[in-house]
C-alpha cells in the first residue's frame, strides 16, 4: 500500500524536490491538501479519509527514514 500512496500522492507533490529542499511547512501543506476535494483517485467527491491520510503519512515517514539513512 505504501508504494501506491507514494506513487499516487507523494511523488507528484514532492518528488521533484531534493531532500534538503523539503521544509516542515511544505509537508503540512501537502498533508492538508489530502483533505481537499478532487484528490481522490476514484473520482468520488471529497478528500481522502483520515485512515488513508495516515497511511500516506506513514509512507512519507518511511520514505524519509530511508533517504536520511542513505544520505548520512
Amino acid at each position: 500500500m505504501h508504494e501506491s500512496h507514494i506513487k499516487n500522492y507523494i511523488v507528484p507533490a514532492i518528488g521533484h524536490r531534493r531532500l534538503d529542499q523539503i521544509k516542515t511547512m511544505y509537508i503540512v501543506d501537502f498533508m492538508d491538501s489530502l483533505e481537499k476535494d478532487g484528490i481522490r483517485k476514484d473520482g468520488k467527491p471529497g478528500g481522502l479519509s483520515s485512515s488513508t491520510r495516515y497511511a500516506v503519512f506513514k509512507g512519507l515517514k518511511a520514505m524519509f527514514k530511508i533517504a536520511v539513512k542513505q544520505w548520512n
